[in-house]
């Protein structure tokens, strides 16, 4: 075992990044998981086993269809909350709750947004769910321009202002799902962007671990490339930078959200051969548990 190795503990694992950036090289990392987590949210029509591979599954939900023409009250919303985790009562994969409520500024209404992360966790736990728990991509809050900034700007420590009002939200959760979508063809940019979204992560979720959202498409705010698929060599890139700095991460995407249907798979396309080369290189995936 190395000094570095030793320096993280015996459960541990070190990385080495290396040079995925061009003109950077970072040193070797300490992340305190010993196995890195895949997990699989993806819609594909067809896709393969994943579990065959060490993918894992995971489960989202979007409570905003539970709550579709109820009354906005608390004791509307839990009921009919209670109501939607009755099925769920049992689960024992992860659940994420997609529910992407503003929860940025100072107003009663951001406030009481906040508060709802709270309640809705309370509602599902009272409802019988003992499965890991948690938000999608809420904690932190995404940001891509501030986040790039770096540590000493201003507009960097407003964002933690940010996430520092989420900490109540915190301890009720399992692990953090930070989002980091790709909205832009740099690379260089992108691994700025996810470490300080990880860094953030780690800075309000002390201990937790975090399992970042991918999605090998571009994200549809970019007018020029939204929903093209990135090429095989960024997506790696992609990959190998969340090996480092993160304790797994989740796959999303698989939906034709022209047509509104589940899109076909690919079993040859570039993002898919980069993961599986990823995969087969990754002797320390977590085991896979489909209870």
């Amino acid at each position: 075992m190395n000094v570095d190795a030793m320096k993280c503990g015996r459960l541990a694992r070190v990385v080495a990044l290396g040079s995925l950036v061009i003109g950077s090289t970072l040193p070797a990392v300490c992340v305190a998981a010993s196995c890195f987590k895949v997990m699989d949210a993806t819609a594909y029509e067809g896709k393969p086993e994943m579990g065959a591979l060490g993918i894992q599954p995971i489960k989202l939900e979007d409570p905003r269809h539970w709550w579709h023409g109820v009354p906005d009250d608390p004791k509307s919303l839990k009921e009919a909350t209670i109501k939607a985790t009755g099925p769920l009562v049992g689960l024992k994969v992860p659940l994420l709750v997609d529910l992407e409520l503003p929860v940025v500024g100072q107003s009663p209404d951001i406030a009481a947004n906040r508060g709802r992360y709270i309640d809705v966790i309370h509602w599902m736990r009272e409802a019988g769910l003992t499965a890991p728990l948690s938000y999608y991509s809420s904690l932190p809050v995404r940001d891509y321009w501030r986040a790039v900034k770096g540590p000493g700007s201003p507009e960097y420590r407003a964002w933690q202002a940010e996430n520092d009002a989420l900490r109540p939200i915190v301890p009720l959760v399992s692990a953090l799902y930070p989002s980091l979508y790709t909205f832009y063809d740099d690379p260089q940019m992108w691994v700025k962007y996810a470490l300080g979204n990880i860094s953030e992560a780690r800075r309000i979720g002390g201990a937790l671990p975090v399992y970042p959202f991918v999605w090998p498409q571009y994200h549809n705010s970019n007018k020029r490339l939204g929903y093209q698929y990135i090429d095989g060599t960024f997506w790696s890139l992609q990959l190998r930078t969340l090996y480092a700095h993160a304790d797994g991460l989740v796959l999303w995407g698989g939906w034709d959200f022209t047509n509104n249907r589940k899109a076909p798979w690919d079993e040859h396309a570039a993002w898919w051969q980069a993961t599986k080369q990823f995969l087969a290189n990754t002797h320390n995936l977590c085991p896979v548990s489909t209870r």
